[in-house]
């Protein structure tokens, strides 16, 4: 029982990152719901803009696995933006901080929008959290 955390504890001893994430992932979303968190942001269709992100998938002992508070896979988009530049600022700034409890992956890329609600996400940079498990 003495080696068993609390979440805080274990979220806590993620101390590094592997520098991929889903390297190159391409995501096509056809349903309108899968960005309805970003509102107005969005492009219009025909066009593309940047896309930061963060989820809650993790290296840990070599392996992919989700830190999960009983939802399962989850994706925050953190912003949209015109420019790479200001994009990159963003991304920068949150994989370094790390603000979020189980979302400690980032990604950022060019999101294009095919038609009113099919969008392209494709990633040219991401970053996977690597946790270790205290023995």
């Amino acid at each position: 029982m003495k080696r068993i955390q609390t979440f805080e504890s274990f979220s806590n001893s993620v101390d590094e990152s592997v520098s991929f994430g889903y390297k190159y992932y391409s995501g096509y979303y056809a349903y309108k719901w899968a960005y309805e968190d970003m509102g107005e942001q969005l492009p219009a269709k025909g066009e593309t803009c940047w896309l930061v992100k963060a989820h809650n998938e993790v290296m840990c002992d070599g392996e992919k696995i989700k830190l999960d508070e009983g939802n399962g896979y989850m994706t925050r988009h953190i912003g949209v933006y015109k420019t790479e530049e200001e994009a990159k600022k963003v991304y920068d700034k949150v994989v370094k901080e790390r603000p979020f409890r189980t979302e400690i992956s980032f990604s950022m890329g060019t999101l294009y929008a095919k038609t009113k609600f099919a969008r392209e996400y494709n990633e040219t940079e991401g970053v996977m959290g690597k946790v270790k498990i205290m023995r």
